[in-house]
C-alpha cells in the first residue's frame, strides 16, 4: 500500500501532467500561429482590381498580425464557383479567407436549381469597399434622371450593362421596374467596351459601376444622372442618389467583401474582423486606394451579415428575371 508521502507525489506528478497537457493544447490552439500561412482566396485572374485590393491588404493584415504571413491564392473559372468550393469545405480554423464582390454570388446561386451550399453559409468577417451603379448617358442628350425617365415612357430605350447575372443588370432591372420606363437591356463584355459604346451614341444609357464610367465623366463624353446608393459617392458629389427620389429603387453596389469558411468561431472572427479594421487605416493602404479612386466604406462582420441578408430580401423580388 502506498503511504500518504507517495500518494502526495503521485498527485504532484498527475497534476504536472495535467499542467503541460493544457499548456501543450493551449499552444496548439493559438491563432494566429506565426508558423503558419493565412491564405486569401482571390477567385479571379492576377491584375483584376480585387486581386490588387487584396495584395495591398495582405501586406497591412500582416503587419497588424504581429508577422504572421499572409498571401494571395489566385483560383479563377467557372464564374468563382471552384474558389469558393474551397473555401467552403476549409477547416474552419481562421487560414483560408475567401474575397468575393457581391451580390454577384446570391445572383449566381439563385440562377441555379441545385446550388450545394449559399452565400450565407459563410462566416462573414469584413468588407473593405462598397462600389454603387451610376446610370450614365451621353453629354449631349438628357442632363436630369426625370427626362431620361419621361423618355422611357415614351418610348424603349436601351440601356448597356455587362449582362444577366451582374450586379449592374440587375440594379437595371431595379431601375426600370421602379420607374416604369420601356427598357431594353443590351448586355455587353465589360464596362468599358458599354461606356465607349455610349460615348459613340449608339446606345441611349449604362447602368455600370461609377469607377468605370469615370474616366469618361472626366473626359467630358458621357453624364451621371443618378447615382444607385443610399451614401454619397466621392467619385460623383453632387450627383443625385437613388435613395433621394420619388422612386423606390433597391440598390445593388458592389461590396468586396471578406468570408471565412462555415461554423468559423466568433473569436477568430472578432481577431481578423479587429486586424482588417486597422489594416484600413494604414497611411500606405489609404495611399493606394485614393491612388485607384476606391471609396474604403467598412462594414465589420455583423453589418456585413445584414447586409448579405438584405441581398438575398431583394434579390428574391426579381427572382422572374433570373428564368428570363
Amino acid at each position: 500500500m502506498p503511504t500518504g508521502r507517495v500518494k502526495y507525489a503521485i498527485a504532484a506528478v498527475f497534476l504536472v501532467f495535467v499542467w503541460i497537457f493544457a499548456v501543450a493544447e493551449a499552444a496548439q490552439e493559438e491563432y494566429p500561429d506565426p508558423a503558419k500561412i493565412i491564405t486569401l482566396i482571390c477567385p479571379a485572374a492576377p491584375g483584376g482590381m480585387s486581386d490588387n485590393q487584396m495584395r495591398n491588404i495582405a501586406i497591412q493584415l500582416s503587419k497588424q498580425l504581429d508577422g504572421v504571413r499572409v498571401q494571395v491564392e489566385n483560383i479563377a473559372g467557372a464564374s468563382g464557383k471552384i474558389a469558393f468550393e474551397k473555401v467552403y469545405k476549409a477547416r474552419p480554423d481562421g487560414y483560408t479567407i475567401l474575397n468575393f464582390n457581391l451580390p454577384s454570388p446570391v445572383f449566381q446561386e439563385m440562377e441555379e436549381k441545385a446550388a450545394r451550399f449559399k452565400t450565407s453559409d459563410f462566416a462573414p468577417i469584413y468588407a473593405i469597399s462598397t462600389i454603387p451603379n451610376v446610370l450614365v448617358v451621353h453629354i449631349e442628350n438628357w442632363k436630369t434622371v426625370d427626362e431620361f425617365i419621361q423618355e422611357g415612357q415614351r418610348r424603349v430605350v436601351s440601356i448597356g450593362t455587362t449582362g444577366k447575372g451582374t450586379a449592374n443588370y440587375f440594379q437595371a432591372v431595379a431601375f426600370v421596374e421602379a420607374t416604369k420606363i420601356k427598357a431594353n437591356l443590351v448586355p455587353f463584355g465589360g464596362g468599358a467596351e458599354s461606356t465607349a459604346t455610349l460615348a459613340g451614341k449608339h446606345i441611349d444609357a449604362v447602368c455600370t459601376p461609377v469607377l468605370t464610367a469615370f474616366p469618361l465623366v472626366r473626359g467630358g463624353k458621357i453624364r451621371p444622372l443618378i447615382v444607385f446608393s443610399d451614401e454619397a459617392d466621392s467619385t460623383y458629389p453632387g450627383v443625385p442618389l437613388s435613395k433621394d427620389s420619388k422612386w423606390e429603387i433597391a440598390a445593388f453596389p458592389l461590396i468586396g467583401a471578406y468570408v471565412g469558411p462555415p461554423n468559423l468561431s466568433v473569436d477568430k472572427v472578432k481577431l481578423l474582423e479587429d486586424a482588417f479594421a486597422r489594416s484600413v487605416k494604414e497611411p500606405a493602404f489609404v495611399e493606394w486606394a485614393k491612388k485607384v479612386n476606391l471609396n474604403v466604406s467598412p462594414m465589420n462582420s455583423t453589418k456585413l451579415k445584414s447586409t448579405i441578408d438584405t441581398i438575398y430580401q431583394n434579390a428574391e423580388k426579381f427572382r422572374s428575371y433570373f428564368t428570363k
